[in-house]
């Protein structure tokens, strides 16, 4: 048997209105005894009680994608063994590419990627992506699902390489945008992609990438980093909290610092958190639809930024229009309620 122990500290549930902290988490990798099946076990500090289990050998069952464009706006579903004929009548080689996928507790249904699709296919003809791994993603105990993270991600890759195999898609005009957990999945199909020497995807986008067991453990293979595209753009909205603070790519967006609470969520008295969390995609639709929507400005600090320190300094367009030659730390400020943008 082995064992990948993972310790979590001071990771907490709540039951009956109280907090109930378990010191220490562990997740087990085992064989099960009669089908042999990989999987995950998480058992409580005591190692007594069995919290859940996942399989680690994934299938294109645990996740789906469909495709859609001007002519497919209902979908298609597609996947790595797509036929090769299939692929070419969906596919227009000529446009543009992009690959969308949501984060934990959420599907391909949901605002961030259903909303997303609508309001590119409004603004433009392109080949566009719905991933859902909402099987996997639905698990409440949020590290289990962590633990399908680079097996989806691995399945995106799959995914990409049928794609260029049909010769319908090709990296140079691939775009990968994920939410929250969907960001490591995207950085992780990144990276099998480059790893098997197909070379770069051209841009990944990050929306506010999760934080939770990806910031202090592990390094820059088992989440999204600047190094997994030509161009890595992130917007961060729960930073410290939900998402990351740290920049991870070559252009990092702090709208309103980057943390919660966000204006749009300060009158809401539940899931402050949650909702900054969300306001990452939201920001970028509203970019898709105007693309100047969001100015911002390259500064070393909120701090800086808010006093006027970086009033001279230089800006770009935050969300879908940010060139991909864009490079450094930039801030800005929102409105409080749709349109959030002050361009």
């Amino acid at each position: 048997m082995l064992f990948l122990v993972l310790h979590m500290v001071l990771f907490s549930a709540f039951a009956d209105g109280k907090a109930v902290e378990q010191d220490q988490m562990h997740i087990f990798s085992y064989v099960h005894p009669e089908s042999q099946e990989e999987g995950v076990q998480f058992r409580d500090g005591h190692n007594e009680i069995d919290i859940g289990d996942v399989p680690t050998n994934l299938t294109n069952e645990e996740y789906t994608f469909t495709f859609y464009n001007w002519d497919y706006r209902s979908g298609e579903v597609i996947s790595e063994e797509s036929s090769i004929s299939q692929l070419k009548r969906l596919f227009n080689k000529n446009l543009d590419t992009k690959i969308v996928v949501h984060g934990w507790l959420s599907s391909s249904h949901s605002f961030v990627v259903h909303n997303t699709i609508k309001v590119y296919l409004a603004t433009r003809e392109l080949n566009m992506i719905a991933v859902d791994w909402s099987t996997l993603a639905g698990y409440k105990l949020y590290p289990v699902t962590t633990y399908s993270v680079a097996p989806v991600g691995r399945g995106v890759a799959k995914l990409v390489k049928r794609l260029m195999e049909a010769r319908v898609v090709s990296l140079d005009r691939l775009h990968l945008i994920g939410h929250s957990l969907g960001s490591h999945v995207m950085g992780i199909a990144a990276q099998t992609l480059s790893k098997e020497g197909h070379g770069k995807v051209a841009r990944i986008t990050g929306l506010d990438p999760a934080s939770p067991l990806f910031e202090y453990i592990g390094g820059e293979d088992s989440r999204l980093d600047s190094g997994d595209a030509e161009f890595v753009d992130v917007i961060h909205t729960a930073g410290g909290a939900a998402g990351y603070y740290t920049a991870l790519g070559h252009a990092d967006f702090y709208p309103n610092g980057g943390t919660p609470i966000q204006p749009a969520c300060e009158e809401i008295s539940i899931n402050i958190i949650g909702c900054s969390h969300g306001m990452s995609y939201k920001y970028y639709d509203e970019s898709i639809e105007n693309p100047e929507a969001f100015p911002a400005v390259n500064c070393d600090s909120w701090k800086s930024y808010a006093n006027g320190s970086c009033d001279n300094n230089n800006g770009t367009y935050m969300g879908d229009p940010t060139p991909t030659s864009t490079r450094g730390i930039f801030y800005l400020t929102t409105n409080y309620k749709s349109p959030y943008g002050r361009g």
